[in-house]
């Protein structure tokens, strides 16, 4: 099956909020998908010891370095005294 449309398109997030809520948020969504990744490396590894876990060690360090660029942001938010606002949405299609 060849993917040709988004089949939905899920709004999660879309408002302002002061900085530490905006960072609980952002924090809560990175340390799932960081989750889900070392979930997977251990499944990877129990199967077999030896195999390759790159993709999933590279998604994790990316994840981190999100979660570092969201406290900088939230910093920064704090130090000027402004709200951030915070807009997800999930875009849900078939693949092979």
């Amino acid at each position: 099956m060849v993917r040709t449309e988004t089949l939905e398109k899920l709004q999660l997030i879309d408002r302002q909020f002061i900085p530490s809520e905006a960072l609980k948020i952002i924090e809560a969504m990175l340390d799932e998908e960081i989750s889900l990744h070392k979930l997977r490396k251990l499944s990877a590894w129990i199967g077999d010891c030896n195999a390759d876990t790159g993709t999933s060690e590279k998604r994790i360090e990316e994840l981190h370095q999100e979660k570092q660029l969201a406290k900088k942001l939230a910093r920064m938010a704090e130090i000027n005294k402004v709200r951030l606002k915070v807009q997800a949405s999930l875009e849900i299609d078939f693949s092979e």
